[in-house]
Parts: C-alpha cells; structure tokens; sequence
C-alpha cells in the first residue's frame, strides 16, 4: 500500500508541493549538471546540448529501480510530462490497448470512474491523452500551470503504477457478453465493450485492414505482426486474469521511462517521481525487460508475394478498387544515420510533382494515389519502406511493378540531381526552425518509440550534423547504394495486393455470430446468472456517483481574467493596399497570408472551390509546368498553401462571407521569391490540363472516401448542421458527403466541363478585394510588406464586392430532418444539430459552451460510452456559426443514442436540480484551457485578421465566461436547446444493414454513391 497522507491531493499543491517547478532560477537546472550526479534518487548518466533546437538534454536512471529518465530542457511554458512502457505482444488480444484505457479507470489514491476525463476538466492542461503504439505504451500530458504539471503527475503515476484494474472496468473497457436489455435474461445476449466496438470501427477503416495486414507479412513472427490495438475477432479471447498479469509484468518501474521537457524545474519533477517510486510496495519494482528476448529484428530471407480482401468502397470505381504495394524489410533504427538517410530518400524518392516516383505512378495517370501505406516508416525497430498505389484495377499491377523497377534502376544508376537534393534537406532545415505551440509534443511522439527501442537521442536530435554529413555523402552515391542495398537487392520484401470482396462484410458478420455462438453455447445456468448479475452491477455502478473530491482540482483564482492577446496593427501599404502586420520572434522565418473576398462567386461555382484552391498548387502555371515550381517550393518556401473559408457574422446582422486564402512562409531571405511564388500559382495556374485534372480529382476521391470510417463523426455533424446553418450548408459542400459525392460525379463525367468552372473562380479571385498579412520580425516586417507587391500587381482591376453572400439568398433552412447515411462499417457516428446564438452575444453564447461541455462529461459520456459501449460522444457549441452539436463516435447504437441526445438537452434544462457549483468550476476550467491554448507564432493574430474577433470580444466573452451561473446554463437548455429540439436536424452515417429499419423509423435514407 502506499505510505501518503491522506488528504486531498488539491490541498497538496496549495501547501507548496508544485513551488519548485515554478522556481527555476532558484534551484537546480538541468544545464548545470553532469554525468555522475546524483539528484533526488536519479543518477545522470549524460547530459547533450542541441542548439538547433535551444535544447539541453539530460539522461537519468532511477538508482532504486532503473527506471529511465529523459529530460529536454528548453525556455517553452508549454511543459510536458510523460510515463510509458515497453509493452510486446504475441497476439491481437489488445491487452495493451485494454489495459490503457482501464488504468484510467481509477487507481489506489484515487479511487473513482474515469480520473482521467474528469480531471479534463478539472486541468488547465493544453493536452491529455493516452497511446497503444505497437511496441509500447504512453501517458503524456502538457500544461503552462505548476499547480496542474503536479496535479496531473499525480494522477497519471498512480493510475499507472497502482490502478485498480476491477473486473467491472476490464468488461466495460474490453469486452462483455451482456443482454441486449441489461436487466432482461430474455433479450439477446450480445459482445459489448469500447475496445471491442472501437476497433470493429478501425478494422472496417480499409487503410487501417491495409497497414495491419503488411505488417502481419512484412513482421511475421515478431512483436509487429499481431494487432496491438485488438482484433475484434481476438479481443473476446483475453480474460480479465491475463489483464492483471500484463500489467504486472510490464507497468513495473523497472520498465519504465520518464519524459519531461520545458521551462519548469527539472529537480522538483525528479523529487515527485523519486517520492512516488519509493513509496511502491517491493513487489511492484519488477525487473527490466530483456531486451534481447523481444522478437523485434524480424528477417525474411525470401520474397513473399500476398494476396488479401477487403469490403468495396460505395463510392469508387468497382472496376478500380485494387490496393498494391512492394514493401521492404530495412534497418535497426539503431542505426541513426541510414535510418535519416533512408527519411530523406524515401521524400526525394515519392514527394511532390518533382519526384520520379509521384511522375511515374499517379502524374502519369496510372493510379489515382500511393496506397495507404507509402514512403519509409522508422516507428519499428526494423524499420520498412514501401511503395504502392490504390484505386487501380487489377490488370494494371503488371504496369505499377515495372513503373516501379524502371524507376529504382534509375535512381540506382542516376541518384539525384543535387538541386532536388538540396530541395529536400531545406526543408528539413526550415522544419527546425519553425516556432510552434506544441513543439514539445511533436517531439515526444517523434522520439518516443526511438527511446523504448534503444535509440541514442543525441544521434537522432543532432539534425543539423546529420543533415550536413547526407548533403556530403549525396555527392559520393549515398542514395545509389540506398537503393541498391535496401530496395533492389533485399530479399525482405512483401509483395501485397488486396482487392474487394463482395461478400468480406458478411463474411466479418458471419464470424462474429458464429464466435458470439460458441461463447454462449458454452454457457452454464450459473455462467448465465453471472452475467445477468454482472451487467445488472455494471451498470448500477455507472449510474453512481464517486467521490470526486479526491482529485486534484485547480480554482478559477488560477485563471488570468485577462485574455491572451497577440496585438497586430493595419496599414495601408502602396502597391499593396491593407495590410495587417504582427511582429513576434518567428526564428528568421516570414508568414504571409492573403484573403480574397469572393463573396460575389456565383452559386453553382461554390461546391468547386476546394478543387480550385488544390487545382492551384497542383496543375502547374502557363510557364511551368508543376515539376518545376515544386521544385521551387522546396528550396526557397516552406510550403504554400490554398483554402475556401466561410466568415460567420459574428453579430448575426449579416450574411456570411466567402473568403479565399493563400498563405506561405519562407526564410527572411527568400521572401521576394515566396510571394513571386504565390502570385504564379495563385494567378497563372493552368487549369486546362486535364489528365492532371483528372488524376487529383480521382486523389481527393480517394482521400475523402477512405477518411469516412475515420472520421464520420465529422461528416455527419456537418451534414446535420448543414441543414439549419447558411454557413455550414457551405462548409458541408466544401467538406461534407455533398464534396464527396461531388467528386464522384467528376471523376464518373466530362473533366472537359470541369475547366471552364474552375478559370471562372480564378477570374473572381483575379478581380476580389483582398487584404494581407505578415507574422515576422519587426526588422523583418517593412521587407515583408514590400515583398508582397509582386502578388498584389498581379491582380486585374478590383471590383466591389457584393455586401452579402449569394447563399444566403439561394439557401433556406430545412426543420426536424432524420438522415441516415448507410456506409460499409458496422458501427455508427451519430449527430444531431440545432442553432444558438450569433458569436458576439456573449452571454448565451458562452452559457451554450458551458452547457456542451456539462453534456459531454457529466452526461453523455456515461450513456453513450460507459453504458452504450461507443468509443467517444459528446456535445460542443460551435460559437462561431451559432450551431450546437451533439455526437457519438464508433457505436454500435444508433436511434438510443439520438434519444440520449434529447435526454442530454432535458438534463441540462433542469438546472440546478442536475448541475452543482463543482460542475460548473470544472466545465469552465475546460474552457479557459482551450481558449488560453499557445498558438503558434506563425498563426497569431490570424483569427482576428479572417474573422475580426477583436481583443475586446475575446474579452467580453472571458467576462461572461467566468459569470456563468447555473441559472444561465437552464435557461439556454430551456429556451433554445429543448425548445429548439423538434426542429433539430439529425443524422447517422452508419451500418448499411440497418437501412430498412431506419427506413421503418421514418428516417430518410441519403446514399453515398451516385
């Protein structure tokens, strides 16, 4: 047990246990120390300086137990923690990922449900989370607040080190047999859990069935060839003992390595982590993993050549549905330096118009796209490369393995023209220096599979040195050999075609009832009452409330009551006209950005603008065609960008606008060609080439198709809201069904009469009223200003804009619709939509917010994910537009989970009779943590320049924040939510068996393909 006091953990850090982190200059810093120093239990075992990054490095071992330590110091308040362990499987069980989500269910000094999303909300954290990977498992979070670093150490290390790991937990994280009707022995027993039903979601998901059938081949017999993540067909044969013992033998300190990085004090973090291994009793310490027994160097010695199915995709080709790859075996990504190498030649190789495998494989028009897996993968101790394509047909594979050998013979022989070279590496240097909000993140999940395989950190940091040595070596045939010893003459290597299968979905159906068969076949009258007794208990226990106080808590007292702000200033520049400028510390790189009022756009040109703006960046200009301006890209800008936006009114008087977008970046010193560069593509693109045309139509379909098992939450709450809300009636034919089944049509038609669409959208933009900004330097920002004349003189003359969108003429709101969309995956993504208030009344609009975030984690994660067995749901208030949102992600519900969704509204109506004061605290503090988030630097300011929230709104909106009160929250449920709820759109993007019930409900049923 452990020896701690036991009082509440907020009284803890109130005492002063969190003052060391905030005092860094008062106590140890991590740049003083050297190897052989002993601090707070922990031995420094080196200590590396990267300047590149501004980072000091420090390596620690815990002198009791062995557990590792990597701390990267760094002046960032954005800090991070992080605890993970080495976690092998030798089958598809899932007990990683099963057992992830059940320490998180509660743990010996916090003994209640769901700590880890109740302290969401009882945290100023600016990220939360938890990861299955396929050798190990993480818990990271980041904050700015010390009190939260330490509040959120403390639950993290006791879940981790010290869950309870009920049964309860394990059947309702995992996987149960339960009745359909808990409490009817009558009722179909069924498979229930939220692993179970999350990964028959990511299993239905073709690019996921894709990755983790290669692995099975590429890997086999080593830890990579099984599904860390659970196959549901697997799943239901772990037990709840072989849970337990997992997490004995794994979740020991003795396997564990500790991650920290930013501003605060490296000695307070190592005295808590000290403090917290110590008090574990003996029998927890465990001994380290022999790494040498870990099966994670896999060798074919011979080619394979496999074949599997897959379900068919509604919205492609029938007759162009084959996925096909050749994948290679490669490295130990011990191997720092090849394993950079072969990054690099993977994106010289296949990135861009300019690389000779993109011109041989999709630019010639052979296949729409690169498979779902492509290019070098470095997460595995073996790394891989591979290369393939999908939305082919089958008689074409002959033609993607030759285009494929043509291609690597003659990087063999040629390797690279060193400008492209040169390209590549400067991107990569550019990468480096770009200032971001989440810098300390990326570089835990870049670096966090490298430290639990036996990385050397100081090799894989040191960029700049590695980047040089490649730009040497490129001159002496370094990529020649690449090819030649790890592509062309390697015998590890999986040849993969998989092609749909009419019948794959039933037969996943058949298996499962066949499986759910045996189980209950197999049942005892006593096994029968236990589960009967079991799911009765369950969901007793989730309908019961926990002592929460337990837990740490931050106070509003915490919180600024001022906003953040980044200040910007508006001057009119000659030559250029409006130009909104904010001066930061940008590490010598310039951000531009362009809007362009197309307001005026006539409305059958709408649905065309996401096309447009990817048309621009992909058909090549008059003069050069797109190989060339790639190449241009990359070795002067760090990319440029195109995109349509819809402006809500924030006051609700107007109309919205549409707005086009071009932004780019690039070092000071390539200014001049960054905006050369974005006024040629922007102005001088050649629409008219149609086989380019026609291959990214035939890309976007893909992309778009594949993302629905992922992402159909997102299509169906745009979908709902489309039908209430003028602007996200616009958004969802930009990036709803209504774009995907546009593509289709596209691809399915003439791209001849595409054209003319497409040049009239760019004469608009030729011709809109459009205003500037630049994020740079302030001894950078008059350069900058004068840089952008180029793209402003390329404009013809200006015309006045209309004063209102054309949609909002054409467009009237539809009432009380009920959608289902059937889709080939057999879990659902539900939605349900209604519209608020206008975002300047800050008031409801914040009350709005305040009563999604109450519906999330006091209401609907328990019916929706506790008992119903969904992966996620929740609600959120979309301020902006005025629309609220409710959803559900991978469930296997689908009308009882829009019925909780009017019973969310109903609870939160009732006011102080649901809600308490601590309920309203920990909403808000959810809140003020999304809106104090960093920003990165290149994007400060850019909210205010596209949609004009001044600093005086974003106050006015923190002021009503902190003064909402129960009351309010009532109020809005009552006036806008519940009475708003007959008229509300709802929507299901989900099992296609189910279409002729929902048909019999009255639902209208709207297919994906056309």
């Amino acid at each position: 047990m452990l020896n701690l006091r036991r009082v509440p953990a907020s009284a803890l850090v109130r005492r002063g246990l969190a003052r060391s982190l905030a005092t860094a200059a008062t106590t140890t810093s991590s740049s003083s120390l050297r190897p052989g120093d002993a601090l707070h239990g922990f031995n420094v075992q080196r200590t590396i300086s990267v300047p590149e990054l501004q980072i000091d490095v420090t390596e620690l071992a815990h002198a009791a137990t062995g557990a590792k330590y990597t701390h990267f110091a760094r002046n960032d308040s954005n800090n991070v923690f992080a605890v993970g362990f080495r976690t092998p499987v030798s089958d598809s069980t899932g007990v990683p990922h099963i057992l992830e989500h059940s320490t998180l269910c509660g743990s010996e000094r916090y003994p209640v449900r769901d700590p880890f999303f109740k302290m969401l909300q009882r945290s100023l954290s600016t990220y939360m989370n938890a990861w299955t990977a396929e050798d190990y498992t993480l818990y990271p979070f980041s904050t700015q607040n010390a009190t939260d670093y330490r509040n959120l150490m403390s639950v993290y290390m006791d879940a981790v080190f010290q869950p309870k790991l009920d049964r309860m937990d394990f059947m309702q994280e995992g996987w149960r047999l339960e009745h359909r009707d808990t409490a009817d022995p009558a009722s179909p027993i069924e498979f229930k859990g939220v692993v179970y039903n999350e990964m028959k979601g990511m299993m239905a998901s073709i690019h996921y069935h894709f990755y983790q059938a290669l692995h099975r081949h590429l890997f086999e017999g080593s830890v990579y060839a099984p599904n860390s993540g659970g196959d549901p067909r697997n799943i239901t044969d772990l037990t709840w003992e072989q849970l337990r013992n997992f997490h004995r033998t794994y979740y020991s300190p003795a396997n564990a390595r500790f991650f920290s990085y930013g501003n605060f004090d490296l000695a307070g973090t190592l005295a808590y982590v000290n403090e917290t291994l110590a008090a574990l009793p003996k029998d927890k310490i465990g001994t380290p993993l022999d790494a040498a027994k870990i099966a994670d160097l896999p060798n074919i010695t011979q080619p394979k050549v496999v074949h599997e199915t897959c379900a068919f995709d509604p919205m492609g080709d029938p007759a162009k549905q084959t996925r096909f790859c050749v994948s290679y075996g490669c490295c130990d990504v011990r191997d720092v330096y090849t394993s950079s190498a072969l990054g690099i030649l993977s994106k010289l190789l296949m990135d861009g118009s300019s690389s000779p495998m993109q011109q041989a494989l999709i630019d010639s028009g052979l296949a729409p796209d690169y498979s779902p897996v492509s290019g070098y993968d470095g997460s595995t101790r073996k790394s891989s490369f591979t290369i393939g394509v999908q939305g082919i047909s089958s008689d074409q594979i002959t033609a993607v393995e030759q285009a494929i050998a043509t291609v690597l013979a003659s990087v063999a022989r040629d390797g690279f023209p060193a400008e492209r070279v040169d390209a590549v590496i400067h991107q990569m240097e550019l990468g480096v220096r770009h200032v971001t909000s989440d810098f300390g993140m990326n570089l835990l999940t870049n670096v966090s599979s490298g430290l639990f395989q036996g990385v050397d950190t100081a090799a894989a940091l040191e960029i700049t040195k590695t980047l040089a040595r490649l730009r040497e070596d490129a001159r002496n045939g370094l990529f020649q050999r690449l090819v030649q010893t790890y592509l062309l003459n390697n015998n590890h290597r999986v040849t993969l075609t998989m092609s749909p299968d009419e019948a794959y979905p039933a037969s996943l159906a058949a298996e499962e009832t066949a499986r759910l068969a045996r189980h209950v076949d197999a049942l005892t009258a006593a096994d029968r009452k236990r589960i009967l007794d079991e799911g009765i208990a369950l969901a007793k226990a989730q309908d019961s409330k926990s002592d929460v106080s337990v837990l740490p808590c931050l106070t509003l007292d915490e919180v600024p009551h001022a906003t953040p702000y980044h200040p910007i200033e508006t001057t009119a520049a000659p030559a250029v006209g409006t130009v909104v400028t904010r001066q930061a510390d940008t590490n010598g790189i310039t951000y531009l950005r362009a809007s362009a009022d197309l307001s005026a756009l006539p409305e059958d040109l709408l649905p065309y603008l996401p096309l447009f703006a990817s048309a621009l960046t992909w058909q090549g200009t008059h003069a050069k065609p797109m190989e060339v301006l790639d190449q241009e890209l990359r070795l002067y800008t760090g990319g440029i960008g195109m995109a349509p936006q819809v402006v809500s009114s924030l006051d609700g008087t107007d109309a919205h606008r549409v707005r086009f977008g071009v932004s780019g970046n690039a070092l000071n010193k390539n200014l001049d060609r960054l905006s050369q560069l974005m006024a040629e593509l922007t102005f001088e693109s050649k629409l008219d080439r149609t086989d380019r045309l026609r291959t990214l139509v035939a890309g976007k379909l893909s992309s778009m198709s594949n993302s629905l098992a992922m992402q159909g939450h997102s299509y169906a709450m745009t979908l709902a809201a489309s039908q209430l809300v003028a602007s996200r009636a616009l958004s969802e034919k930009w990036s709803g069904i209504s774009q995907l089944q546009l593509l289709n049509e596209i691809a399915k038609g003439d791209i001849e009469s595409v054209v003319p669409k497409l040049e009239a959208i760019l004469d608009h933009v030729k011709r809109a009223q459009t205003k500037y900004m630049v994020v740079a330097q302030p001894t950078t920002v008059a350069q900058a200003i004068e840089s952008l004349a180029p793209m402003a003189s390329a404009k013809l003359a200006t015309t006045q804009a209309d004063t209102a969108a054309t949609t909002a003429n054409a467009w009237s709101a539809t009432s009380g619709t009920r959608t289902f969309v059937p889709a080939p995956f057999p879990v659902n993504y539900c939605a349900m939509a209604l519209p608020t208030v206008p975002f300047a009344s800050a008031r409801d609009s914040m009350a709005l917010t305040v009563a999604g975030t109450l519906a999330t984690h006091r209401f609907l994660h328990r019916e929706i994910r506790e008992k119903g067995g969904a992966y996620g749901g929740g609600a959120s208030h979309s301020a902006m537009d005025g629309t609220f949102l409710l959803y559900s992600y991978r469930d296997p519900r689908s009308l009882a989970t829009v019925d909780d969704f009017d019973r969310a509204l109903a609870w939160l109506a009732q006011g102080g009779g649901a809600i308490t004061a601590q309920d309203m605290l920990e909403a808000k503090l959810g809140i003020f943590s999304s809106m104090d988030a960093p920003v990165d630097v290149g994007s400060q300011g850019a909210v205010e320049f596209s949609h004009g929230v001044s600093r005086e709104l974003r106050q006015a909106r923190r002021d009503a924040l902190f003064a909402v009160t129960v009351d309010d929250i009532a109020r809005v449920a009552r006036e806008i939510l519940v009475a708003g709820s007959p008229n509300a759109a709802r929507v299901v993007v989900g099992n296609a068996e189910a279409t002729k019930d929902m048909e019999k409900a009255g639902w209208t049923v709207k297919a994906l393909d056309v």
